[in-house]
């Protein structure tokens, strides 16, 4: 399964000596936590005004309500 660099777009290769991914092009290298998290940057949307209110609206619910079980 080809693999490319999140960076320039070149092709990723395992380097079983430095147990990282290593660009062809660029010279970047990644190990597998570094390689996904930088994946996620470039695939994942910003989050509009919107989204974040319902996210923090939604997060705030869960907090108070698992508050109130533990005082139960």
């Amino acid at each position: 399964m080809p693999s490319y660099c999140p960076e320039c777009g070149g092709e990723l290769v395992w380097d079983r000596k430095i147990r990282m991914y290593s660009c062809r092009s660029c010279g970047v290298t990644f190990n597998e936590a570094q390689l996904s998290d930088a994946r996620d940057r470039l695939y994942s949307r910003p989050e509009d005004e919107d989204e974040r209110k319902k996210r923090r609206h939604s997060d705030y619910l869960d907090w108070w309500t698992s508050s109130k079980k533990k005082r139960d």
